[in-house]
Order: C-alpha cells, then sequence, then structure tokens
C-alpha cells in the first residue's frame, strides 16, 4: 500500500512538474529599423488578435503588459491614445498582431499536467512614424511556457521592451 501511495505521489508530481517551469522566449528584428527610434517621445500601443480571434483577452493582456514594460525599460516618455497623438509630435505607433497563439487551458492542465504540451505566443511588432505611417522596422517577439498563458505573454511582452530599448540610440 505504501509503494502504490508513493508511486502515485510521484506520478502526480512528473504530471503537474511542468506547472512549476519559467517561460522562455525569443526576440529578433523581423524587418530592420530604418532609423533610430530615441526620436520618438510618444507611442500608441494597438493590438490586433490577427487569425486568433479567441485570443482577445489575451491579445488585451499582453497590450497592457507590453505598455507597463515599455515604462520600466523608458522606452518613450509616454504612451498616449491615438486621438490625443493627433495633436503631437514625435510619436510613434507599435502595431501589435498575434502572429501565432496556442493556448493550453487550466483544465486541460490540471487533468494531463506537462504532457498537455506548452502554451506560446507570437506577437509581430510593427513600428510607424504616426503622422507620415512610414514603417520604421518590425520586431517579432515570442514566449513559450508549460505554465499558463500569462508567462508566455510576460516573457514576449519584456523581451520586447528591452529589444526596443536598445534601438533608441
Amino acid at each position: 500500500m505504501k509503494k502504490t501511495t508513493v508511486l502515485l505521489v510521484l506520478l502526480c508530481l512528473v504530471l503537474l512538474s511542468g506547472c512549476m517551469s519559467d517561460g522562455t522566449g525569443n526576440v529578433f528584428l523581423k524587418k530592420d529599423f530604418s532609423a533610430p527610434i530615441g526620436r520618438y517621445t510618444a507611442a500608441v500601443v494597438t493590438m490586433d488578435t490577427g487569425n486568433y480571434p479567441q485570443s482577445i483577452a489575451d491579445a488585451e493582456t499582453f497590450r497592457t503588459y507590453l505598455v507597463s514594460m515599455l515604462g520600466k525599460y523608458a522606452v518613450f516618455n509616454d504612451i498616449v491614445s491615438a486621438e490625443d497623438a493627433k495633436g503631437m509630435k514625435n510619436v510613434v505607433l507599435l502595431k501589435c498582431e498575434m502572429a501565432e497563439y496556442n493556448k493550453i487551458d487550466e483544465i486541460t492542465r490540471f487533468m494531463v499536467g506537462s504532457m498537455a504540451g506548452t502554451s506560446s505566443v507570437k506577437v509581430d511588432i510593427e513600428l510607424r512614424d504616426f503622422k507620415t505611417k512610414e514603417s520604421l522596422g518590425v520586431v517579432e517577439t515570442s514566449g513559450t511556457t508549460p505554465q499558463a498563458m500569462i508567462r508566455a505573454i510576460e516573457t514576449a511582452a519584456d523581451l520586447a521592451a528591452q529589444k526596443l530599448s536598445g534601438l533608441k540610440q
């Protein structure tokens, strides 16, 4: 009886081990930037779900977290609405689009554990001059995690903000 209990506990720990892992991610320039983005003092951030309408809540979470990370890394002085940006100079549009989306829901994760696979998100972020609409470049960021989708989103947004911070010079 004791061996069976120990084996069951070990099996549960192995199956749930995916819930204890950190997320991983990547970020790279999908289209090189034509100039440093340091001259832009404000940004408008939009988010499109692309071909993944089921991702609407997670897409908004990504946008919100990205805005937070842009502030953390001091990429822009201000994040403004499109309406407020109309009267401003040196504004950049960060046009985010969900390029890939694979969410493992909490019930599946609980029932199947680490064998359920990984949640992943990939977002393309095109930067455009707000007034001229000229494309400045595109950053692709992604996050993967065996945890909840929020970990993948946090990883992807954090990596994107760090990359954009490096493009200011």
